[in-house]
C-alpha cells in the first residue's frame, strides 16, 4: 500500500499561515499540579474534592475534559455518548470540530484562532489545569490526541486520566443528560510549537531515505487495518512504520501498557525502547 496523507492524522499541512448517579465529591477548583502526566483515577478525585469549581474563570481551576471520539464506520458519536456518561461539570473536546477547517485532509491541526475559540466557548483558561479522557469502553484512545493538540498550543497543565473506564469501575461520580451551560472564557490565541510536529513532507522524506538515525515512526492503529486486512476508512500505510498489533493496551491501565512495551511484541517490533 502506498503512502497517503490521510494516514497522518497528527501530521500538519504545510501552508500559510445532569443526572447525578453518585456524590462522592464535589466538583472542584485548585492550582494543585499533578505530579505527573498520567493521573489515576483517585488522584484526580483528590485534588476535585479539595476546592470546590467556582464559575469565575480567572481562578486556575482543575478541569476534566472529555475527548471521546469514534471512527467514521461506527455509528457512535463522542458527544451523543458524552450526553451518556461522563465526570460531573466535564468539558468536550470535539476533535472533528477543533481541526483545520481549510484542509481537505481529516484531524489536522487547527489555527491557533480555532483553537484559542474552542477553549473559550468551553470555559477553558489559561492557567487550567486539564485532564483528558476518553470512554468507557476505550480506556485510552483519543484522549492523548486532544493532550498532545493542547500542548502543541502552549497549554502547559495537561494531563491523561488512567482512565475513564477505571474511574466509573471504581464508583467516583458520574453524571449524564443535557449538558449545563459554562461561563465563556477568553482564551489567548497562540502560534503552534512545530517542533513538536512532523509534516507530511518530512516524514515522506524520512521514508524515501529508508529510515532516519534518531527517528522512529510508530503506527497506533490496530494490525488489521496497518496490513490493509480490515476495512479502512483512511487508505495507506507507511513501509517503515512499526505497528502493535494488540489493541489490550486500549482497554487497560497505564500501568499495563508501560509494562507491555517492555515485552514480546516491543521488542520483536525493534522498538526503541531508551524513548520510554
Amino acid at each position: 500500500m502506498g503512502l497517503s496523507k490521510a494516514s497522518f492524522g497528527l501530521i500538519r499541512t504545510l501552508k500559510p499561515k445532569p443526572t447525578i448517579f453518585n456524590s462522592k465529591f464535589p466538583m472542584t477548583t485548585t492550582s494543585r499540579a499533578f505530579s505527573s502526566c498520567i493521573v489515576e483515577p483517585a488522584e484526580l478525585a483528590k485534588a476535585l474534592e479539595a476546592n470546590p469549581l467556582l464559575p469565575n474563570p480567572g481562578t486556575p481551576r482543575v478541569i476534566p475534559i472529555s475527548a471521546e471520539w469514534y471512527l467514521p464506520n461506527d455509528s457512535r458519536k463522542g458527544i451523543e455518548e458524552f450526553g451518556k456518561l461522563r465526570i460531573p461539570t466535564a468539558r468536550f473536546f470535539d476533535l472533528d470540530a477543533i481541526k483545520d477547517h481549510d484542509s481537505p485532509y481529516p484531524h489536522m491541526l487547527p489555527t491557533g484562532k480555532t483553537f484559542a475559540e474552542a477553549m473559550s466557548e468551553m470555559g477553558v483558561g489559561r492557567e487550567d489545569t486539564v485532564v483528558l479522557y476518553d470512554s468507557p469502553q476505550l480506556g485510552i484512545f483519543s484522549a492523548p490526541r486532544a493532550a498532545w493538540t493542547f500542548r502543541v498550543f502552549g497549554h502547559l497543565r495537561v494531563h491523561l486520566l488512567n482512565n475513564f473506564r477505571i474511574w466509573v469501575e471504581q464508583g467516583y461520580p458520574v453524571e449524564k443528560g443535557p449538558v449545563g451551560q459554562v461561563v465563556r472564557t477568553q482564551y489567548p490565541i497562540a502560534e503552534p510549537d512545530l517542533s513538536l510536529v512532523s509534516s507530511f513532507e518530512e516524514i515522506l522524506e524520512i521514508a524515501r531515505e529508508g529510515g532516519r538515525e534518531g527517528v522512529q515512526i510508530l503506527d497506533a492503529r490496530p494490525q488489521g487495518r496497518f496490513l490493509g486486512n480490515d476495512p479502512e476508512p483512511r487508505p495507506g500505510k507507511l513501509s517503515l512504520a512499526v505497528n502493535n498489533r494488540d489493541t489490550a493496551f486500549l482497554h487497560s491501565g497505564y500501568d499495563w501498557f508501560l509494562g507491555k512495551i517492555r515485552t514480546s511484541f516491543w521488542t520483536r517490533s525493534w522498538i526503541d525502547l531508551r524513548a520510554f
